[in-house]
């Protein structure tokens, strides 16, 4: 997808990505479900993408490619209540970073970067 935009109040003409969309993603997931357990493993890949378009150039950023996997467990105590716990990030990918603002010889440095621990949630589910 190509997009083009003209801002004559800036001088500037943008041609490039659309904003925030993402041209390639790779979702997959296996599932393993034998009573009491049901275990999830997710993964996804997504690549490069223009996070926001500026027509000057050295503010244009970039969201870096990024791979990551999650694991999903869930133990049926009886047919009401059932525990769980979801891991995030479990291969403890790269921090998601924008790039944008050059330095005078145009290489991309990172503009800010959100990191992504591991994150767990354990807890109960129930129906009443």
């Amino acid at each position: 997808v190509k997009a083009e935009g003209n801002f004559p109040d800036t001088g500037g003409t943008v041609v490039g990505a659309l904003q925030n969309y993402i041209p390639d993603t790779v979702n997959v997931g296996l599932t393993y479900l034998r009573a009491p357990w049901s275990v999830r493993l997710l993964g996804f890949w997504r690549s490069d993408y223009i996070l926001q378009i500026n027509p000057n150039p050295a503010a244009t950023f970039l969201r870096r490619k990024i791979f990551d996997m999650d694991l999903k467990v869930e133990y049926k105590l009886n047919d009401r209540v059932r525990l769980f716990a979801d891991v995030y990030n479990i291969l403890e990918s790269e921090p998601l970073t924008a790039q944008g603002n050059r330095f005078e010889d145009h290489r991309l440095r990172p503009a800010y970067i959100y990191r992504r621990p591991i994150q767990v949630e354990v807890g109960v589910k129930g129906t009443w």
